[in-house]
């Protein structure tokens, strides 16, 4: 069996879809294409799959747009058509490739986006006259990321309008696929109720990679990111003693990780804030390692410059694949800013947290009750009171961590039971392996016809 996962995204940093990848590569007599966007390299359980190839697309026949996009509203309308238009010509190309000219069998998306991965995917379907199976996983609705900073106006009708468009297809071509799956039980329903789309409830899962690690791995990794040529037997947490073991230091700061794609669905002004009122309450150091790449990353840097924390000290930078899940192990508590725009996904961030054994503080909203359990796994919050209240708590005896350690012993006997394997192959293994009923092609390509008819009507009345 040939399998296509496609993302139009950086591969490297899509997990969930290389996870994917990962497992389709263990069915039996499989054939894994995984493309996407070149960027960040796959972790190496994925590069180094003998039965999986990386297809990366180059993204340079329409990035320049993305700087033009960016100076005026007319010039974002503009050059967001020529960027989708772009993008249609690439996509198109390098996926009759893959899924028409070497016969795939199952093409394998994510949405968002939904523009224009499903109006492709289901295009070459219909080229395979239905033979290739189109598998949505669902992630987030993509239509609710463009109302984040929606204008009033002339501009606010006309992304008004962008967004209906976007909606309509992201659901018209979306529920044409084959099978679909999706990251939490709220998504599943309003999937179901709203859109008449049957989906699987597959949760993300942590793979092996995120786990706990012992004191010296923590020490090696500290000496890393935290370089001291000078002392090679003292980190800022850890020390290396006389008999040559490894330990933690009683006196070390707490060290709280973050790690945020630098977005609006991210609103790390948050955590910010929480600083500033956290740096007069505490009596001991904290150090905040924030990571990730993302648009705001420079300003909120500057930002953290102009604080004068007396007793936070704040470190960003961005990890080597290999290095993350080491520094999640390593640290006190985690803070996750991601808010859902749909309030029906859940952040792979907390997972990968859960995974590694580390305790977290999230922002609250609808549907994130299914992953954290508060008091048990974590601690959620609204304002940048609360969260400094809730790490403020978490700190209390520290570093004896009472709270923190039965946090890490709940996750230990609860999340970290069940990885990604079983979750994928109790879930979505069968999708897979299954025979798909056939599709009527002429009935499913009148569907697609309707929906870009009424594209067109909406248009019409809003001119």
């Amino acid at each position: 069996m040939r399998y296509v996962v496609f993302v139009l995204g950086d591969i490297g940093r899509s997990p969930r879809m290389q996870y994917h990848a990962l497992s389709l590569s263990k069915l039996p007599n499989s054939k894994v294409t995984l493309s996407g966007l070149g960027g960040e390299r796959c972790h190496e359980s994925v590069s180094s799959q003998t039965n999986i190839v990386i297809h990366s697309i180059s993204d340079s026949s329409w990035s320049w747009a993305n700087y033009l996009m960016r100076i005026h509203f007319v010039t974002y309308v503009i050059f967001a058509f020529v960027k989708l238009f772009m993008q249609l010509l690439s996509l198109t190309y390098n996926l009759f490739f893959l899924v028409v000219w070497q016969r795939a069998d199952y093409l394998l998306i994510q949405n968002p986006p939904a523009l224009p991965t499903s109006t492709i995917a289901w295009i070459m379907s219909q080229l395979t006259l239905g033979r290739c199976k189109v598998v949505v996983d669902w992630h987030n609705y993509g239509h609710t990321l463009l109302t984040l900073d929606r204008n009033r106006g002339t501009g606010g009708k006309i992304k008004q309008l962008v967004a209906w468009i976007y909606k309509t297809v992201e659901f018209g071509f979306g529920k044409l696929g084959d099978a679909h799956m999706c990251v939490s039980k709220a998504m599943k329903r309003d999937l179901s109720s709203r859109y008449h789309i049957k989906a699987e409830v597959m949760y993300d899962h942590p793979p092996p990679i995120f786990k706990s690690i012992t004191i010296k791995e923590k020490h090696e990794l500290f000496q890393e990111i935290f370089p001291s040529p000078s002392n090679q037997t003292n980190t800022l947490f850890t020390f290396k003693d006389s008999s040559g073991l490894y330990e933690l230091k009683p006196d070390r700061p707490a060290l709280i990780v973050s790690s945020t794609s630098w977005t609006p669905d991210e609103d790390f002004g948050v955590l910010l804030d929480a600083m500033v009122l956290l740096d007069n309450d505490l009596t001991r150091k904290v150090k905040f390692v924030i990571t990730g790449k993302g648009p705001n990353r420079e300003y909120y840097e500057n930002e953290i410059k102009n604080k004068r924390f007396k007793n936070i000290s704040v470190d960003t930078m961005f990890l080597a694949p290999e290095n993350y899940p080491k520094l999640l192990a390593s640290a006190d508590i985690g803070v996750c800013l991601h808010y859902s725009s749909s309030g029906l996904d859940l952040p792979m961030k907390i997972v990968d947290m859960f995974g590694s054994c580390l305790p977290v503080c999230a922002l609250e909203y609808q549907a994130l009750d299914e992953l954290v359990k508060s008091s048990r796994n974590g601690l959620m919050f609204k304002t940048p009171k609360e969260l400094c209240a809730c790490i403020t708590k978490l700190l209390v005896d520290f570093p004896k961590k009472t709270q923190i350690n039965e946090m890490k012993q709940h996750l230990t006997n609860n999340f970290m039971q069940h990885r990604w394997d079983e979750e994928w192959n109790e879930k979505v293994r069968d999708i897979f392996l299954k025979k798909q009923p056939q599709r009527k092609v002429a009935l499913v390509s009148m569907i697609g016809l309707t929906v870009l008819i009424c594209i067109l009507l909406k248009i019409n009345t809003f001119f």
